[in-house]
């Protein structure tokens, strides 16, 4: 059973996400998303997945350049755990916001990583689990460095549960989870 006490907070996440009505936003500016998260999460639904790329237009105009744009999974789940979600993020705000959370006993759930016009923006879902296992997150690593925090992390008995990346001019830019076995 002691092996299995890691998995009791995972585990409470997924029953409550069994009752649930899940809707998409998809393909949307981040003016359009933020209206449609207002909008969600007032009917009493939740962000559960949420991702920045480029908007699929098909028909820009000459001198129209591709914009950010969001997709979510939304949920209406009874009885959920506390939670906190951000979109559009800097790095440096990406980790004001993590230390803020985290500090206060929220897990990230959700962690998404993209790069337009010179910029990464990140996406981010926290959720206060009760005992959560032990975990760690990061984000801003280039390849060679996820790798190695990868290695490092699997041998300490962690599993990666959460793996972003994007393409930046300067290489890939990754960002991660791992939750302690």
């Amino acid at each position: 059973m002691k092996k299995l006490r890691h998995l009791i907070p995972l585990l409470v996440l997924f029953s409550l996400m069994a009752n649930a009505q899940q809707t998409e936003v998809k393909n949307v500016t981040a003016k359009e998303y933020q209206r449609e998260f207002t909008r969600l999460v007032s009917q009493g639904y939740r962000p559960i997945k949420v991702w920045a790329k480029t908007l699929g237009v098909f028909d820009y105009q000459p001198g129209e350049r591709p914009q950010l744009g969001y997709w979510g999974i939304f949920e209406k789940r009874p009885n959920t755990t506390p939670w906190v979600a951000r979109h559009g993020l800097s790095q440096e705000a990406y980790q004001r916001e993590f230390n803020t959370w985290t500090r206060q006993g929220y897990m990230p759930t959700d962690i998404n990583v993209a790069f337009m016009d010179g910029q990464t923006s990140y996406c981010v879902i926290y959720d206060k689990i009760p005992n959560p296992p032990a975990w760690v997150a990061r984000h801003g690593l280039n390849f060679t460095d996820f790798s190695k925090t990868n290695d490092d992390l699997i041998r300490q008995g962690y599993t990666r549960t959460i793996t972003s990346q994007c393409q930046t001019q300067n290489g890939r830019a990754l960002a991660g989870l791992w939750v302690k076995r």
